[in-house]
């Protein structure tokens, strides 16, 4: 089997390949990126260390080099190892991708390789989902936990900050939005409901007990919020009341949305007042259920029969025409 290496840029590799990626089942399956707002250039530089690794049918390859042209080859390839990350790279600029340098690998292989890939998916699944306690069944839930306790046996929390853009106490569940197992409890879910206006929001003395787990609908950011009566308490943290809209209090750092207005609604037009404890658990739950994030739209209820989509530039633009 021959073998041929060499260095180039990210940039050649993924123009020199894109047919070849374009035309493979995980490009054609790949949805929006959930990493890509999250990450920053050392995470790419992590990522990229390990050489990238091709296959060409045999007999291609003359003789073994070590510094070799990659573009000569291209087109010959026909099975890319490390795909995903290739599909994660193109989100990148072309400016981006010129950056990174990276080595390459190339290597003579049998056809066959191409169906190798859902095996070692087997692998990493085995792994990595979750197991009850003493029994081989799985929940179906990556186990978000390990793969932390994992990532800092290797790195430690101070080096989040050169890998994300707004560092948190965990690294995969901080990219991937997620409630890690050491948090589990109870939970009200982020789910749409129509109430007619914040004041006729019961606050029951069970809703007062509940972990909040509040996706921002603008930017997705995620906030641990407790309601007033919980004994970790935070609600008057987040709610504003800013002369005529009462605010969720995200300034959506480190995401596209820095420049977008807050979630909010009118409270002028609402008849609300936000003075008591009630109050601020009130208007919490009725930003909690009025809109969700959903990939640069916010779902929200346009009346009470009819939920509707709006892009988040345009819900800025009213929420400021209005102000």
């Amino acid at each position: 089997m021959n073998i041929t290496s060499g260095t180039t840029t990210l940039n050649i590799v993924l123009s020199s390949i894109r047919p070849l990626l374009e035309d493979s089942i995980e490009y054609k399956n790949y949805q929006l990126s959930v990493a890509k707002q999250k990450i920053v250039d050392g995470f790419y530089e992590k990522l990229l260390v390990s050489p990238l690794i091709f296959y060409v049918p045999k007999n291609t390859i003359v003789e073994n080099k070590i510094n070799d042209n990659f573009e000569k080859y291209a087109e010959e390839i026909f099975y890319i190892e490390q795909i995903y990350e290739l599909l994660l790279c193109e989100n990148l600029s072309s400016l981006e991708q010129r950056k990174f340098n990276i080595k390459w690998i190339i290597c003579e292989m049998n056809l066959n390789v191409k169906k190798t890939k859902p095996f070692h998916d087997i692998a990493f699944l085995d792994y990595y989902l979750a197991k009850e306690k003493g029994k081989e069944n799985t929940s179906g839930r990556l186990d978000y936990n390990l793969m932390d306790s994992l990532f800092l046996k290797r790195f430690k929390k101070s080096d989040l900050k050169s890998f994300l853009k707004t560092p948190r106490k965990y690294f995969y569940a901080a990219i991937f939005k997620v409630v890690t197992a050491d948090k589990k409890g109870n939970y009200e879910k982020q789910e749409l409901k129509y109430f007619d206006t914040a004041n006729s929001i019961e606050v029951t003395e069970k809703a007062k007990t509940l972990k909040y787990n509040y996706h921002c609908p603008i930017c997705d950011s995620q906030h641990l919020v407790y309601l007033k009566g919980h004994q970790n308490n935070n609600v008057e943290k987040y709610i504003q009341f800013n002369g005529k809209h009462v605010e969720f209090l995200c300034d959506h750092k480190g995401t596209d949305y820095e420049h977008i207005v807050r979630f909010s609604f009118d409270a002028i037009k609402k008849s609300f007042v936000l003075k008591t404890d009630e109050q601020y658990n009130q208007a919490f739950l009725y930003l909690f259920h009025l809109g969700k994030y959903n990939a640069g739209k916010i779902d929200i209820y346009k009346n009470k029969n009819e939920v509707i989509s709006i892009d988040v530039e345009n819900f800025h633009k009213l929420r400021s025409k209005n102000d």
